[in-house]
């Protein structure tokens, strides 16, 4: 019968390593949305995301047999958690700050999709290879991005100016008062 008829080896103790590019485009856009890949965020844009997923088995029998294809519905999973953990993010967080904590919740969003399949694999380690915006609108994102960090330069410049010049005036004014009630004494 099926099982008992065949020897099923299962490679133990070594690392995989799965690309998944579902939601990455290396060129620009196709007017055919369903030829591009990419995710939409939170607040309505367009990203695009690829990732680098290191794995192991742990259990074997599980490995085996639940599924004819482990490594892809792997894929499907972190595909899917890809897009899932973009949908709660807006463009310029998932972009810039929030890229670790990004990563970390897929990661931990496909490890418990997994074992709720019980694929028999424990994702090591995810690594974010790409995220961008797409090559249309990446030099707008840019110039976005540098014009924030120039506004943020001006305002503790600002900031810096106010600490240095008010406690001045207020010593110059302290000392001209002092010296005028020295002068009325």
């Amino acid at each position: 019968p099926y099982i008992i008829d065949q020897v099923i080896t299962v490679p133990t103790g070594k690392v995989f390593e799965l690309t998944v590019d579902t939601h990455n485009t290396t060129s620009y856009m196709s007017p055919d949305v369903r030829e591009n890949g990419y995710i939409i965020t939170g607040d309505q844009n367009i990203a695009l995301v690829g990732a680098s997923v290191k794995y192991t088995i742990t259990d074997p029998v599980a490995y085996a047999l639940t599924t004819a294809d482990v490594t892809a519905t792997l894929h499907g999973i972190v595909s899917g958690a890809l897009a899932t953990g973009a949908v709660g993010m807006d463009i310029d967080d998932l972009l810039t700050t929030a890229k670790d904590a990004y990563g970390r919740s897929v990661l931990a969003d496909a490890q418990a999709h997994a074992e709720r399949l019980g694929l028999g694999v424990t994702i090591s380690s995810l690594e974010l290879k790409t995220v961008s915006a797409p090559m249309e609108v990446k030099s707008i994102f840019e110039a976005v991005n540098t014009a924030k960090i120039e506004s943020e330069t001006v305002i503790n410049e600002a900031r810096q100016y106010v600490e240095l010049t008010i406690p001045a005036a207020e010593a110059e004014a302290s000392a001209r008062v002092a010296a005028a009630q020295a002068e009325y004494a």
